[in-house]
């Protein structure tokens, strides 16, 4: 080989080999990044679940101070255990308890529980948490022990306290409840295994102990795993994650990924990652404003789209419509939830085909609907809604039966009709609800005045209210308290003859239904519960009523957090009365 050619080899290698070194060093730096990026994830993933966990916990914890409630309210006496223990239970807890001067003398169920009948204070395993828990005034947890009925538990013991006349305390005995683990944490379990994470979960034992054992675990090896822990019920729990298969790639693959695939490849990983991560957001977006039934927006997408429509053109005509099927309820109890899905599947295609070009079509809730009409007034859009009103609704199925529904439709129009999105929206629900109040299956416009002939107070479906307010129960504003709406059990109950006997009584305020002394506590308590909640999240509270006879009863109550379109937040509550033999 000639001298010049040796020279061009030369070359050509020192290319190359810079070249390699050079990518070997970005691929090696990419790695490295990837892998503290995967670290650091996997970090934040464990804080935000000892979150959850927490949570998962104070639903124990609130139960035990709920039975607490009861037995101070009782001054010691707990009559109707079994009734308040069953009103209390949860899938995930095994059993509710309590132990009068630390013995326990009463637990429900007590079928499969009658070795719990024990006295905790001399027990040589429990005595001494038992003990921990009095002398601090605290809630303790001791386990995870075995269970009769199977599975691990871990005990919650709330110890209650009476306070005399002198204002001494003294111990009365413990509020007991035992929680099924790890089924209390499995919904997290399950979406951190989806996630692609292992994980252990482990505890203290006891407050009075630093050895720890294992709740559950989803492997018996975790490779480098990363951990954070939280506090509860005095115990140190600790949540270790790991990725599924390790943090790293072999030595082979890279090797063979750099001679094999050198810039192609990086540049090709690089490209399908940017692919992946854009896709993901994307369907992430479709599928949280999306109806996964009919493939129509659902209420989040259609709010975020109107607010964007009315924010980029304050001062266009929009219309808007609400409908629903009439007797929608009734379809799916004669023909079965398949054939309502059917109806709704087809309702929202003729919507579709009716409501062509800018309309905003949705399903805003169960057999609900929204259309939204930018650039047009109410008697510009009205030719569409009225063909749309007298559509044929039929559909067939795949077995060959044929089924027909009617619809209710009620619209409004802006800025002639309203200021806001929210007035808009309760325009229209208002007009809907006045097709019903006229024998449904009908279309009207909203027209002032409506709102005193039709729901102003209420504003719900009766199934939502059947759904939310099961047994004795109301439902009123977060912000002011004013009641909108008392079932017919709670009516009787506060001794009154229907609800306009009931709104007479209370004028409409929760103030009017509590019991003088306890209005100003109970109204602190909700503040402080339900700070940072958010819908769907309950609470419960303890407090005394005033009926319109005088009697005076006490209740437990059930307080959810639930936002209406309408009306905003608002408390669906519902009581259960100790008082009842």
């Amino acid at each position: 080989m000639s001298l010049k050619k040796r020279k061009i080899a030369l070359a050509t290698a020192c290319v190359f080999i810079l070249l390699a070194v050079i990518y070997a060093i970005t691929a090696n730096n990419a790695y490295r990044r990837d892998y503290e990026q995967a670290i650091t994830k996997a970090e934040l993933t464990a804080r935000v679940y000892t979150g959850e966990f927490e949570r998962d916990f104070y639903q124990g914890i609130s139960l035990t101070k709920a039975l607490e409630d009861v037995i101070i309210g009782g001054r010691g006496e707990v009559h109707n255990f079994s009734v308040i223990a069953e009103n209390l239970m949860e899938p995930y807890i095994s059993s509710i308890q309590i132990a009068p001067g630390g013995v326990v003398t009463d637990i429900y169920p007590m079928k499969g529980n009658e070795a719990g009948l024990i006295d905790l204070m001399n027990d040589p395993v429990r005595g001494p948490v038992a003990a921990y828990g009095i002398e601090h005034d605290v809630i303790t947890m001791q386990g995870p022990f075995e269970l009769k009925q199977g599975g691990s538990g871990i005990a919650v013991r709330d110890p209650v306290f009476l306070t005399d006349e002198d204002g001494n305390r003294s111990f009365w005995g413990f509020a007991i409840a035992i929680i099924k683990a790890p089924e209390i944490f499995q919904f997290d379990f399950e979406s951190l295994e989806s996630f692609g994470y292992d994980y252990r979960l482990s505890t203290t034992i006891s407050p009075i102990s630093d050895e720890y054992k294992v709740v559950t675990a989803s492997a018996d090896t975790l490779i480098q795993p990363v951990e954070a822990t939280f506090q509860a019920g005095e115990c140190t729990w600790k949540l270790e994650v790991a990725r599924k298969g390790g943090w790293s790639i072999s030595r082979e693959s890279m090797i063979t990924s750099i001679v094999g695939g050198m810039f192609v490849l990086l540049l090709t990983v690089t490209f399908a990652v940017l692919l992946v991560v854009s896709s993901q957001r994307r369907q992430l977006r479709v599928m949280a404003q999306t109806d996964p039934l009919t493939g129509l927006m659902n209420r989040k997408g259609r709010v975020e789209r109107i607010d964007r429509l009315l924010k980029t053109n304050p001062k266009s005509a929009v219309t808007e419509v609400f409908l629903d099927i009439d007797d929608f309820k009734i379809i799916n109890d004669l023909y079965g939830h398949d054939i309502g899905d059917e109806a709704l599947k087809n309702l929202a295609n003729n919507l579709l085909k009716a409501f062509e070009g800018e309309a905003v079509v949705s399903r805003t809730g169960g057999d609900e609907f929204g259309v939204f009409i930018p650039g047009r007034t109410a008697e510009e859009a009205e030719p569409l809604i009225h063909a749309a009103s007298a559509m044929d609704q039929t559909f067939t199925t795949n077995q060959g039966k044929t089924y027909t529904y009617t619809i209710s439709m009620g619209y409004s129009d802006y800025p002639a009709q309203a200021k806001s999105r929210e007035e808009l929206a309760r325009n229209v629900d208002c007009a809907l609800y006045n097709v019903k109040l006229s024998g449904k299956h009908g279309c009207q416009r909203f027209v002032p005045g409506m709102i005193k002939k039709s729901r102003e107070q209420l504003g719900f479906s009766q199934s939502e209210l059947l759904k939310s307010l099961p047994g004795s129960g109301f439902i009123c504003h977060a912000e002011d308290h004013r009641i909108l709406y008392a079932n017919d059990d709670f009516v009787r109950l506060f001794d009154c003859v229907n609800l306009e006997d009931f709104n007479k009584s209370t004028l409409g305020l929760v103030r009017n239904l509590i019991h003088p002394d306890d209005y100003e506590r109970v109204m602190a308590e909700q503040r402080q519960r339900f700070a940072g909640k958010e819908d769907g999240d309950q609470i419960r509270l303890r407090f005394r009523i005033v009926t319109k006879t005088g009697s005076v009863r006490n209740m437990i109550a059930q307080a959810r957090l639930r936002h209406h379109d309408t009306f905003g937040d608002l408390y669906f509550v519902t009581c259960l009365d100790l008082d009842e033999e």
